[in-house]
């Protein structure tokens, strides 16, 4: 039994909630988190009465540039990919590795320009963690708000990728009951097909379109992708 995702829904609900993917909406959070982790990190250094320019300018430019370069590292992981499924474990250490990473380069860069030019290296530990450990935890929590947004999505039949399988029988039936059953994976079968000589029964799943004949995918893809729809 081999399966094969071969389109997402087009109705109209489907393309309205499309333009809100998690993905999507995740790269404004990031920047967001970032923003906010930066005026939080100015008024640290007010707090701790840090007032030498170089010193400010120091401490500002590497904790730009160190969100900079996460959100490059991010891009690079594909964090921003519409088609990528948002995970909260997955996604969470993807954060952390490229947090972690961005920090030690920009870091290195730091100290090997000596404060980027400023002559000033001797950054305070406690406004560069305790900022870095704010944006983490504002990015981790965009993290898993959207994924429970995602299920959400995927429950009401939005944003749903949908399979044909090839081949019937009781593999067939437990894989379309499984699907079935489980609505916030976001897979739905679409239909199948039976190969010649199976002799397999057509899986009891709802709305589940099932062919004996040997018609090409594209004739089936066409013919069920219209009547098919997740509710």
């Amino acid at each position: 039994m081999n399966t094969f995702t071969y389109s997402e829904p087009l109705t109209g609900t489907a393309q309205n909630q499309g333009r809100f993917r998690p993905r999507r909406m995740l790269a404004a959070l990031d920047a967001a988190a970032a923003g906010t982790a930066l005026l939080a990190a100015v008024m640290g250094l007010s707090l701790r009465g840090v007032t030498d320019p170089a010193a400010q300018l120091s401490h500002m430019t590497t904790l730009g540039l160190t969100y900079v370069t996460l959100a490059l590292l991010l891009f690079h992981n594909g964090q921003y990919s519409v088609g990528r499924r948002l995970s909260r474990l997955d996604d969470t250490l993807i954060l952390l590795r490229s947090l972690a990473l961005a920090y030690l380069v920009i870091e290195g860069a730091s100290f090997a320009t000596k404060g980027f030019f400023t002559g000033f290296t001797g950054h305070s530990r406690l406004i560069v963690f305790g900022d870095l450990l704010l944006a983490l935890i504002l990015m981790g929590a965009a993290r898993w708000a959207l994924r429970a947004y995602q299920v959400r999505l995927y429950v009401s039949g939005a944003s749903l990728s949908r399979v044909i399988m090839a081949g019937s029988g009781r593999a067939a039936a437990d894989f379309a009951r499984f699907l079935e059953r489980r609505p916030w994976l976001g897979v739905r079968c679409a239909g199948g097909l039976s190969v010649a000589g199976e002799g397999g029964r057509a899986p009891a799943a709802r709305a589940v379109p099932w062919s004996r004949s040997s018609g090409t995918w594209p004739k089936l893809v066409l013919s069920w992708r219209p009547t098919v729809r997740a509710r």
